[in-house]
């Protein structure tokens, strides 16, 4: 199991933040490897909500399925989920003031991958390698769209 937990300091208040963190239909706007999220509600609200994640990693698309399991509304959300080829990932996503207009967002992500040739062959591609640099342009696009105004329809108040 390896785990990865990176944060980034955004000049906007946590409420901001977590409108986008709510809505996964978001994700494909600032996940470079996200292509497309469905089965998704408007906005996370409860535990065992799910989606599903279609990724492209290498040219090749998964899907992933994920299941909220535990929400703390405006502050955390933990995600369980599962990629086509036996990875297993936990995925908690927290957001904290510093003040009324900016705040600290944090990913950390757990992941298994599978046993086998597959886990191997994982392992080779640079899986742990591939999920620390995206979880940095995660954060980096999530405060880069918050600043400028383009995410969750908000302007900034500068």
């Amino acid at each position: 199991m390896g785990t990865i937990e990176r944060s980034i300091e955004v000049e906007r208040p946590a409420e901001d933040v977590w409108a986008v963190l709510a809505d996964v239909r978001q994700i494909p706007t600032y996940s470079p490897s996200t292509v497309a999220v469905t089965q998704a509600p408007d906005r996370l609200s409860a535990v065992g909500q799910r989606f599903r994640q279609t990724i492209r990693v290498m040219g090749r698309d998964f899907e992933s399925d994920w299941t909220v399991t535990d929400l703390q509304p405006g502050r955390r959300v933990a995600l369980d989920g599962t990629i086509g080829v036996g990875a297993r990932y936990g995925l908690v996503e927290e957001v904290e003031p510093l003040g009324p207009d900016r705040s600290v967002f944090t990913v950390r992500i757990t992941f298994t991958l599978p046993l086998g040739v597959l886990g191997r062959v994982a392992g080779a591609l640079g899986a742990q390698r591939r999920a620390q640099h995206e979880a940095e342009e995660v954060l980096a696009n999530v405060k880069s769209q918050l600043e400028s105004g383009d995410a969750a329809g908000r302007k900034p108040t500068d």
